[in-house]
């Protein structure tokens, strides 16, 4: 597997909203990556040219999502992901917010550093409460 990040492109959010649905319980609209096309903060993680993953930050300092389709999981796609991003942010403090019951998210930004700063209760629909993690640059 070679792994090649670059910025998304229009034609690959067909891709990026399938890896988008398979990810998450309540996936975003496609009309949320539409707005962050151009940006080089909306990158896209390429095998050849199948889209493997993708991931989004805003200058401000926020994760607003990253995700990687389930078989390339645990392979380093979303360290080389979230490490492309973060020397695009322009700001010293950067957050997230996760599920708390996604212990897989929680382990991977604990270990690429980020710490817990709070608790947003029943931040999801469906009542579920979100960890907010931040790290510090």
């Amino acid at each position: 597997m070679k792994v090649r990040l670059e910025r998304c492109r229009k034609r690959y959010l067909g891709q990026v909203m399938d890896i988008e649905r398979r990810s998450f319980e309540q996936p975003y609209e496609r009309e949320v990556f539409e707005s962050y096309l151009g940006s080089d903060l909306f990158i896209v993680a390429l095998d050849n040219d199948r889209v493997i993953g993708y991931a989004i930050a805003t200058v401000k300092g926020v994760i607003v999502s990253i995700a990687v389709l389930p078989e390339y999981r645990r392979r380093g796609v979303g360290k080389m992901m979230l490490e492309k991003l973060l020397l695009y942010v322009a700001t010293g403090k950067i957050k997230l917010t996760l599920r708390v019951s996604n212990l897989g998210a929680h382990r991977f930004y604990e270990h690429m550093g980020f710490v817990r700063e709070g608790v947003i209760r029943n931040y999801y629909e469906n009542g579920e409460d979100a960890f907010i993690m931040v790290i510090r640059r």
